[in-house]
């Protein structure tokens, strides 16, 4: 007896999981648009990088309304169309003339890729050391904290209140130090609050020994004085002729 042996072409093996996974990708890609929760949003396209590209996504809350003290509308939750969408802590979204600080993410091991967002509620502005204006959106805590006054022994009133501000972790903002000052409000009515003596958290690392992977900015700031000769009462700018002063 003869024997014709045939040659067998060799197929990259796929797993059920992926079968699966293509197979729901491939459905979310035709019904994703199907649901009135669905958007097109402004993206970051590269972290910290200052420019956006549109992305599709649906939208969703974040938190119960009905409880707390937290507003449904500063809080969002985003679903991803693409499965495997890349995004991380302090990545920044834009849409409803607002920008978006990503403050939670659930895209290690899980099956879509989705992130909270919180609405940035103000601007952190300042100037670099050689004068150069900076600004960085920013998210600014709903309390103030042990607001009090403190009378000193001679009658002398000193104001006092903490309050929590968050924003990206980037170039320009891991150069902010303990005792800067910012100012917050408007023009009629500024406000300034100065950075606390280890009141500033760089180090919540996104990988554990990547000390470059941390990605959110956190601080801790005190009421202080508005300076009406070095602050910029127009622009909004704390210390800002003081530092033109100081480089001239």
């Amino acid at each position: 007896m003869t024997y014709k042996y045939m040659q067998v072409l060799s197929t990259p093996f796929v797993s059920t999981g992926c079968t699966i996974l293509n197979g729901f990708q491939a459905y979310v890609d035709d019904q994703f648009f199907n649901a009135p929760d669905a958007f097109v949003i402004d993206e970051e396209t590269v972290f910290a990088s200052g420019s956006f590209v549109p992305v599709e996504v649906r939208i969703n809350r974040a938190i119960n309304i009905y409880i707390g003290d937290k507003a449904g509308d500063d809080f969002k939750s985003v679903i991803f169309k693409d499965l495997a969408h890349a995004t991380h802590m302090g990545m920044k979204y834009r849409f409803e003339n607002n920008d978006w600080l990503t403050t939670n993410t659930e895209i290690l091991k899980n099956f879509a890729a989705s992130c909270t967002i919180r609405r940035c509620n103000n601007v952190l502005r300042w100037t670099d050391p050689i004068g150069n204006i900076q600004q960085e959106p920013c998210v600014i805590g709903y309390m103030i904290k042990r607001p009090v006054d403190q009378v000193s022994s001679i009658d002398l009133v000193q104001p006092n209140g903490f309050i929590e501000v968050v924003c990206q972790l980037n170039d320009w903002t891991r150069t902010i130090q303990d005792g800067q000052r910012f100012l917050f409000g408007n023009i009629d009515r500024w406000v300034c609050y100065k950075s606390l003596g280890g009141g500033i958290k760089n180090f919540m690392n996104l990988e554990t020994y990547n000390n470059d992977s941390a990605h959110l900015l956190t601080m801790n700031v005190v009421i202080s004085q508005v300076n009406e000769t070095t602050d910029d009462l127009t622009l909004g700018i704390a210390d800002r002729f003081k530092t033109e002063a100081i480089w001239k």
